[in-house]
């Protein structure tokens, strides 16, 4: 059918896979008659990385305004049911090795993890408060990384769509 078009003067669109999307920007050597494509990741340049701070803060600044009344409200109960701080910050690592803090809202009790030692949550685990069950379950928890993302330390990132190309 496409070549029928090409043949006849016809116009084509055409939704490329993620794979033919990596053959275009691919590299190609010829090994005994044969095209063989060498693939690799494409860095993105510099204006690419500057609309896409200027993307992060535009968006976080914006959610950080919408989502303000939920967060003083969510900082509020958390603190008034143990009296202790109602921010989480844990240390976490970039791609480049750099280490800073995440904030997140608190989901457990204060003595949770005293012993240093990080665990994984388990259905029902005691050491989850009340308030902390419901702002896990609908990630309202997550909101204070809109932070991380207004300060440079984290991106906002779109989720893929399930392809079965890819």
């Amino acid at each position: 059918m496409i070549e029928y078009c090409y043949l006849n003067d016809k116009q084509v669109f055409i939704i490329p896979t993620f794979t033919r999307i990596l053959y275009n920007t691919a590299s190609t050597l010829w090994l005994a008659n044969s095209p063989v494509f060498s693939l690799k990741r494409p860095t993105p340049d510099i204006g690419t990385l500057m609309i896409k701070r200027v993307m992060d803060i535009g968006i976080s600044i914006f959610a950080i305004i919408i989502s303000s009344p939920i967060m003083i409200l969510i900082a509020i109960l958390v603190r008034l049911t143990d009296n202790h701080p109602s921010i989480y910050k844990q240390e976490r690592v970039t791609k480049g090795g750099r280490i800073f803090n995440i904030y997140k809202f608190r989901s457990m009790v204060p003595q949770a993890e005293d012993d240093g030692v990080p665990r994984l949550t388990a259905k029902n685990d005691a050491r989850i408060t009340p308030i902390g069950r419901f702002i896990r379950r609908t990630r309202i928890d997550e909101l204070p990384q809109l932070f991380n993302v207004l300060v440079g330390h984290m991106s906002i990132v779109a989720r893929a769509r399930k392809d079965p190309s890819w």
